[in-house]
């Protein structure tokens, strides 16, 4: 199977679940084959599944950062095993989620796929912004609404 076909077959094999009668074709054999053995129509498949789930991939560093970020939309990443890497928005913080029913995750700097430098934290600029709208404990404190998400820093 070339590029062409394998791409004009997407929809078709990506409506899941597919019947059992679609898996025993010699075509759908070739669909799987392709998708492994090429390497650009893999980025391509991550590329459209991470749009499907609205995300942008142009704000990432690549196109598998996007993908593996998108399976943490459908619900609570850190209750999900198929998530590999969240994105801490508030603090601008990339990271490996640590399963063990918390929120805990382990930061990373580089990303995983493209190597590419991740941006710097911005926790500590978060306290600092905080203490300098008089809000030095923002636990017991009501802050701004924007400052639980990134709209505080965009």
């Amino acid at each position: 199977m070339d590029c062409k076909k394998y791409r004009d077959n997407y929809k078709r094999y990506n409506k899941f679940p597919l019947d059992q009668s679609v898996w025993d074709t010699e075509e759908y054999k070739q669909y799987q084959e392709h998708y492994y053995d090429c390497e650009l129509c893999g980025i391509w498949d991550m590329e459209q599944k991470a749009i499907e789930k609205g995300m942008d991939v142009n704000k990432y560093c690549c196109t598998e950062m996007a993908y593996h970020l998108s399976k943490g939309l459908d619900k609570d990443p850190y209750e999900n095993p198929d998530v590999v890497i969240i994105h801490n928005k508030k603090f601008d913080e990339y990271g490996i989620p640590i399963q063990d029913g918390g929120n805990s995750f382990i930061m990373i700097k580089h990303c995983p796929w493209c190597g590419n430098k991740l941006p710097q934290s911005k926790r500590d600029m978060w306290w600092e912004t905080l203490e300098s709208l008089g809000l030095n404990n923002p636990f017991e404190q009501n802050i701004p609404e924007k400052f639980e998400t990134d709209e505080w820093y965009r």
